[in-house]
C-alpha cells in the first residue's frame, strides 16, 4: 500500500520514509500543489499530510482531494495541535489528526486504520461498478429475485420465459462474481433492489 508523505521539511520526509519504508511504499511531496499535480494518476493509498504547508495548507489540500474523489485516505500531522482544526479535519473525513512528535507505533496504527478504511471504500466502489454493468433486464430480474418470487412468476411478470429468467440469473452471478443470495444483498446495498412495487415494470 502506498503512503504519500506531504511535508515541506526534507528532514521530516526522510525520517518518515525511514520509519515507514519497511511496511509501506512511500512517495514524498514538499507541497500540496506537487501532490495535486499528479493526484489523478496516483494509485490508491494514504496521504500523511502536514497541516502547515507553504502555499496551500493541509486542510485545503484535503478539501481538493475530496472534491476530486481521489482514492486516498488522509492522516494529518501537525506541530501545532488545534481542536478546531482537528474537528474540521475529522468532519471532512480524515482518519486521524496526530501531533508531532509521534511515536512510530501510534503512526503505524493510524495508517493501518486508514488502509482498512481505504480497502472498504475500494470494495464498495468495485461493487458499485459491478452493479452498473448489469443490463436493464438483468436489473429487473435481480429486483424480482429479491422479492423471493420463483422463476415462473418472474417470467410472467416480465413477459419472458422461465428459461430466459434463469439465463439472466446466471449472467448476473457471472458479472458480479457471486451467488444469487449475495447478488441480492449487493443489489439492496446499492439501492437497486428492495422495492417490489416496481419489480414488474418493463421500460
Amino acid at each position: 500500500m502506498y503512503v504519500y508523505l506531504v511535508d515541506d521539511d526534507p528532514l521530516v520526509l526522510a525520517s518518515l520514509q525511514a520509519t515507514l519504508g519497511g511496511r509501506f511504499e512511500t512517495r514524498t511531496f514538499q507541497t500540496a500543489e506537487a501532490l495535486l499535480a499528479v493526484a489523478d494518476d496516483l494509485a490508491p493509498g494514504v496521504a500523511l499530510i502536514d497541516m502547515a504547508l507553504p502555499g496551500m495548507d493541509g486542510s485545503a489540500l484535503h478539501a481538493k482531494l475530496c472534491t476530486r474523489a481521489i482514492p486516498v485516505e488522509v492522516v494529518f500531522l501537525t506541530g501545532q495541535a488545534s481542536i478546531p482544526l482537528a474537528v474540521e479535519a475529522m468532519r471532512r473525513g480524515a482518519v486521524d489528526f496526530l501531533s508531532k512528535p509521534i511515536r512510530r507505533a501510534d503512526l503505524v496504527a493510524s495508517l493501518d486504520r486508514a488502509v482498512e478504511r481505504l480497502t472498504a471504500l475500494l470494495e464498495k466502489r468495485r461493487r458499485t461498478e459491478a452493479i452498473s454493468r448489469l443490463s436493464d433486464r438483468e436489473r429487473q430480474v435481480l429486483q424480482n429475485l429479491a422479492t423471493g418470487a420463483p422463476s415462473k412468476v418472474i417470467a410472467h411478470r416480465l413477459g419472458i420465459s422461465a428459461r430466459t429468467v434463469e439465463m439472466h440469473r446466471a449472467h448476473i452471478c457471472d458479472k458480479l462474481g457471486m451467488p444469487t443470495t449475495a447478488a441480492i444483498a449487493l443489489g439492496c446495498e446499492a439501492g437497486l433492489v428492495g422495492f417490489s412495487d416496481t419489480a414488474g415494470q418493463v421500460p
